[in-house]
C-alpha cells in the first residue's frame, strides 16, 4: 500500500497557479492584484522568478485576509522560500486560510498536526482538518483520510471507510489512491476480493507512472 507522501512532493497538486496577463510591479492595495503579482514572481512567468518578492506580495495580500495568499504565505514559511523557514509561522497562516474554509490550507494544517511541525502532534486534530478538506472534494485530503482509516491513525481502524475515501480520491485521478484501491481489491480489504477491479484501478495508477502499481498489475495478470 502507498503511504502518505511527504508534503513538498505533493505541493504541485495542492494549488495550481495559472498566470495570465502580467501585472505592473507597482504598489497596489487590491488584494487580488497583490496576489497575482506574487504568483508571477513565484512562477517566474512574465518576470524573473524571485521568492523574496513573491513573499512580499503574498504577505500584503494575506494581511488583507486573502485566503489563498495566506495559504501560499504559509507554504513559503514552511519551505523557507523567500523567508527564513518557520513552521510555527506556516501553521499560523494556514490556520487563517483554513478558517475561511480554503481546502488546501485545511489539508496542510492537518498535515502539520500529523507531523508535529510547528505545533504539538495531534492525530485526532489532523484527521479533523483533513476531513474538512476531503469533504470539499480535495483529492489529496481524501487519500490521506483513507490512509488514516487504513492505519487507525486518529480514527478507529476501518477498512471499509478506508476504501470509501480511497475511491473518492481515485475517481478524481489521484494515482496513489488508485493504487491503494487496487491493493484493497487484490487483498479483499474493505471490499470483496476482485482481481478484475484490482486490475482496473492498478492500470489507472500505472498509466500515471506508479511503479508499484505496474509491478502488482503484472503479478495479477500473470497469475490468470
Amino acid at each position: 500500500m502507498q503511504s502518505r507522501t511527504h508534503l513538498p512532493s505533493v505541493w504541485s497538486e495542492l494549488v495550481q497557479m495559472p498566470v495570465e496577463d502580467t501585472m505592473q510591479d507597482r504598489e497596489s492595495h487590491n488584494a487580488d492584484d497583490q496576489f497575482k503579482l506574487a504568483e508571477e514572481y513565484y512562477c517566474g512567468k512574465g518576470r524573473p522568478q524571485d521568492y523574496a518578492k513573491a513573499f512580499k506580495w503574498f504577505r500584503k495580500a494575506a494581511k488583507q485576509g486573502h485566503a489563498r495568499a495566506q495559504c501560499f504565505l504559509g507554504w513559503l514559511y514552511s519551505e523557507g522560500r523567500g523567508v527564513r523557514q518557520d513552521d510555527a509561522e506556516a501553521v499560523r497562516w494556514y490556520r487563517k486560510a483554513a478558517a475561511q474554509w480554503y481546502a488546501p490550507a485545511q489539508y496542510l494544517l492537518g498535515w502539520h498536526y500529523s507531523e508535529g511541525r510547528g505545533l504539538q502532534r495531534d492525530d485526532v486534530e489532523a484527521v479533523l482538518w483533513c476531513w474538512k478538506a476531503a469533504n470539499q472534494e480535495f483529492a489529496r485530503a481524501q487519500f490521506d483520510l483513507g490512509w488514516c482509516y487504513s492505519e487507525g491513525r486518529g480514527v478507529p481502524q476501518d477498512d471499509g471507510m478506508s476504501v470509501k475515501w480511497y475511491r473518492k480520491a481515485a475517481e478524481q485521478g489521484d494515482a496513489d489512491a488508485q493504487y491503494n484501491l487496487g491493493c484493497c481489491y487484490s487483498e479483499g480489504r474493505g471490499v470483496p476480493k476482485d482481481d478484475a477491479a484490482a486490475a482496473k484501478w492498478l492500470m489507472k495508477a500505472a498509466e500515471q507512472g506508479n511503479c508499484d502499481a505496474q509491478r502488482l498489475l503484472e503479478d495479477i495478470l500473470s497469475s490468470r
